[in-house]
């Protein structure tokens, strides 16, 4: 008679993972056996699932993850006395969607006419508790954005980076009915501060990705056929940013703020982790920066965007390396914790970048404006945001303290202002010639967190109004811009990572 036994891969899966499990079988008779082989897909056997505490039968179902055996393996196993035989098994537990809690998996295997059970291992399922999240996007040909995305599953069980693609459609591949997250590999439990390279071109163009996340000082990154690549600085940074940048077929570049937010580095990451990772240049501000984020010029290398505070007065800056700095100021302001700075680029190389800040009990948004010709002084509007009226059938105190936030410029451009009665003439230029009508980006939108997990939504009206999502935000907040607006990255305890509309 065989002898089986079962392992599970992890001692933790999540609701929808795919469940692996290791099966060993010994001929333990004094025949030769003839077995069908568990992980020969295409004649796979039955298998048992029912709840670990519970007698019975359970669900009785067939592993259809494939349709032929993996390489190398037959779909009959013969096991002379004495033999043994190990393979991996993964399994789509699919209409079964077992939820969280612990559960006996075994195996039916036939034999001479009759059916041998192996005894049960136990797979444990926990709900999703994602710690941290990340996502990247590139344009197609056709302007929907599409990309990967990046979670940090932090227990129980091992701390496990898990990726899931996206893309801007109709379809439920967005939306919590989306196709699930995967497991990538495992990570220490001080993991943070994921990212996601976003792409200047279309994201799957290059077959190549990678996925960066930093533990303490050190800068890590992984790529898809299995190599790695580590940077060590002197000192943990105060975050590593979440943009990171990177052309087809290109190089990547991130940054990461200092300790003390008086500074950025800008570092770069070989495609094919051919050479080390190295910082590239260092930038100084005169204050501490409350948010920053990196985009490229076109046709050039990368900039820095960054929203500080000198002396109680808010302050953009546009950093570029090698060439030098522009900022403009803003209102006397304080800087909101866990903020953003969103950024688009015109047509014609302008750059747009807007933030919040708050004056006392004021919501403000500051939408700065960087020219393409340097000559041209940069500008910043500000606009106060009113905070909406209380929720039917609920009383908030004020003032509003907020605990982070997230903008995006999605959508299509805003339409140039309607000219007055007294505006009826073009404006000519020098040689005579009508000046073209200014480009006005899409509208800032975002989201905003008070206390008790409140939570606002940016409308591109610039006005403020309650929200509840299908899910939970993963926090710190991951946006990112689409044609029709902006998506948020959430998640469900169930059914684990999903985009919604922002």
């Amino acid at each position: 008679m065989p002898r089986i036994a079962l392992s599970p891969s992890r001692p933790v899966f999540q609701p929808r993972h795919e469940i692996h499990v290791t099966v060993s079988i010994r001929n333990e008779g004094t025949a030769e056996i003839v077995l069908p082989n568990p992980a020969a897909l295409r004649a796979s056997p039955a298998w048992r699932l029912q709840p670990w505490s519970t007698d019975g039968h359970g669900r009785v179902f067939g592993n259809q993850m494939g349709f032929a055996p993996p390489p190398g393996q037959p779909e009959k196993l013969t096991l002379p006395p004495g033999a043994d035989w190990s393979g991996p098994v993964w399994f789509d537990l699919g209409d079964l969607n077992p939820m969280a809690g612990d559960w006996a998996l075994s195996l039916l295997l036939p034999l001479d006419g009759e059916v041998v059970e192996s005894p049960p291992c136990k797979i444990s399922i926990a709900e999703w508790s994602v710690a941290a999240g990340a996502a990247g996007h590139g344009v197609m040909p056709d302007a929907l954005s599409r990309g990967d995305s990046l979670v940090l599953q932090a227990g129980p069980g091992p701390y496990t980076l898990c990726r899931m693609p996206w893309i801007e459609d109709d379809t439920d591949r967005t939306g919590p009915n989306m196709a699930p997250a995967v497991p990538l590999l495992e990570v220490a439990a001080d993991a943070t501060d994921l990212a996601v390279p976003t792409m200047d071109g279309p994201f799957w163009i290059d077959p190549l990705h990678w996925w960066i996340w930093r533990e303490g000082a050190s800068i890590h990154a992984a790529d898809n056929i299995l190599r790695r690549q580590r940077l060590d600085l002197p000192e943990p940074p105060a975050c590593l940013l979440p943009t990171v940048l990177r052309r087809p077929q290109s190089d990547l570049t991130l940054a990461i703020l200092a300790a003390d937010r008086l500074g950025a580095s800008i570092i770069h990451m070989s495609r094919d982790a051919s050479v080390p990772p190295s910082i590239a240049s260092n930038i100084s501000f005169p204050g501490p920066a409350a948010a920053a984020t990196l985009s490229y010029i076109p046709g050039g290398g990368p900039r820095l965007t960054a929203y500080l505070t000198v002396d109680g007065v808010a302050v953009i800056q546009l950093c570029v390396p090698g060439e030098g700095r522009r900022e403009v100021k803003g209102p006397r302001a304080e800087a909101i914790p866990n903020g953003a700075v969103a950024i688009h680029t015109g047509p014609d190389g302008t750059v747009f970048a807007a933030t919040l800040a708050r004056d006392d009990d004021v919501l403000l948004l500051l939408e700065a404006e960087f020219p393409a010709d340097p000559d041209d002084a940069p500008s910043v509007a500000v606009t106060r945001l009113d905070w909406p009226e209380d929720p039917p059938g609920v009383l908030l105190s004020t003032p509003f303290i907020p605990e982070g936030f997230t903008l995006v410029y999605g959508g299509e451009p805003e339409e140039p202002p309607a000219p007055g009665d007294d505006d009826d003439d073009e404006e000519a230029t020098d040689d005579g010639e009508e000046a073209e009508d200014p480009y006005y980006p899409p509208p800032p939108r975002g989201l905003i967190e008070l206390g008790d997990r409140r939570l606002l939504r940016l409308d591109p009206g610039r006005f403020l109004h309650w929200v509840e999502l299908e899910g939970e935000p993963v926090r710190p907040f991951v946006a990112m811009p689409t044609t029709e607006g902006g998506a948020l990255l959430c998640v469900s305890p169930l059914l684990g990572p999903f985009i919604a509309e922002l």
